[in-house]
């Protein structure tokens, strides 16, 4: 596959002043086990995989009850909204992206989220319909899932004739299948004198099938002649 280019469209800076409101309504939260509000001093356990957001108490108190359940033991524990399972107990309380134990908040800060560290949130862009993305989100620590990665990839097509876009991740995905154009391949074939007829396509170009009829037609009246001349010894014994 040809090596693509990274680009960054300025749709994504819309995409991302919407999740920056996102983030002012943190403080109104609720707790995916008690669904009570989370407050602005209340510690909090967040889910690695779904990202939804619990008291830290609470998620401490789910997972000691089912890895204590007395019909039904087991090592892991699960999450009350995407029910991912977690080996290890909560230990301690962490900011929304993972990165800072038990910050604290800071009035001072106005509109930044309680339980955000401030830090960039640095988590893989999620899997979009199974595209999986490399780049790290680069929104401010926050809660729920991150945005979508915004960078396109910018490629040309198998023939090297057309340029192409297509979101990140999807690249990965789709890539493979929809990088041809459609159009006509018209490289050069090994012959040097033929064209490659076949619509834009991976790997090698087919054979030169000129080549081969006229091989063919040769070899043809090649068997053509031996075998009339083996036709006429044939019958000259036979007399």
């Amino acid at each position: 596959m040809r090596s693509a280019l990274v680009i960054q469209l300025d749709l994504s800076f819309n995409r991302v002043a919407v999740y920056h409101k996102k983030l002012e309504k943190d403080s109104k939260s609720s707790c995916s086990i008690c669904s009570e509000t989370i407050e602005i001093m209340d510690q909090i356990w967040s889910c690695d995989a779904c990202r939804s957001v619990a008291h830290f108490n609470c998620a401490k108190t789910r997972a000691r009850n089912q890895q204590n359940d007395e019909d039904e033991p087991r090592v892991w524990w699960t999450c009350p909204n995407c029910e991912n399972k977690n080996l290890e107990l909560p230990s301690e309380p962490y900011c929304y992206c993972g990165k800072t134990e038990n910050p604290e908040w800071d009035m001072s800060l106005g509109k930044a989220s309680p339980h955000c560290c401030l830090k960039t949130c640095g988590r893989l862009s999620p899997a979009q319909n199974g595209a999986h993305c490399n780049h790290p989100c680069e929104l401010q620590c926050h809660s729920g899932v991150c945005p979508p990665c915004d960078k396109i990839y910018k490629y040309r097509c198998w023939c090297g004739t057309n340029e192409a876009y297509i979101r990140c991740g999807y690249y990965k995905l789709d890539g493979m299948k929809n990088q041809s154009c459609g159009k006509t391949c018209s490289k050069l074939l090994r012959c040097g004198k033929h064209k490659c007829r076949s619509k834009c396509h991976s790997g090698s170009c087919p054979p030169c099938q000129d080549n081969h009829v006229k091989t063919f037609t040769k070899l043809k009246n090649k068997l053509e002649r031996l075998f009339m001349r083996a036709k006429h010894l044939l019958m000259k014994f036979l007399r």
